[in-house]
């Protein structure tokens, strides 16, 4: 069985190279979820379809879901790495997510009226950085 072992944001592995902060809090909060659902499933036995199901029944983004997809995609390379499963082509490459590189919503495009409209409120010295960002 592949434990998935709790290891703090910025705490370094012998087995990966140091992350950042913020990427061990997103893997972990991400590894948090895989647990609850597979955290006593062997790996041997977690079936892409059963994965996509799951995935696909989660209330969260697309791109959330493929973050998640991705975390399990590097769990089932290390189990192979580690000898737990047979090398095999990794089952969630199997796994598919509908919309992941979609826009949830349309951006705001501002005319250049607009922009000057709410650039007038915006106070010194915020004024000079936003023309310094733009140019």
């Amino acid at each position: 069985m592949l434990e998935i072992k709790s290891v703090r944001p910025g705490e370094r592995s012998d087995d990966i190279s140091e992350l950042s902060y913020s990427t061990a809090s997103g893997y972990l909060s991400n590894i948090k979820r895989i647990r609850e659902k597979w955290g006593t499933t062997r790996v041997s036995r977690m079936k892409p379809m059963k994965i996509q199901e799951w995935l696909k029944g989660l209330n969260l983004a697309p791109k959330t879901k493929g973050h998640i997809k991705a975390v399990m995609h590097r769990l089932f390379e290390k189990a192979m790495f580690w000898e737990l499963v047979e090398w095999q082509r990794n089952p969630m490459q199997l796994v598919e997510i509908k919309g992941i590189s979609k826009r949830r919503k349309r951006p705001l495009i501002l005319t250049v009226d607009q922009f000057f409209m709410g650039f007038e409120l915006v106070p010194q010295p915020y004024r000079t950085m936003v023309l310094v960002a733009k140019s």
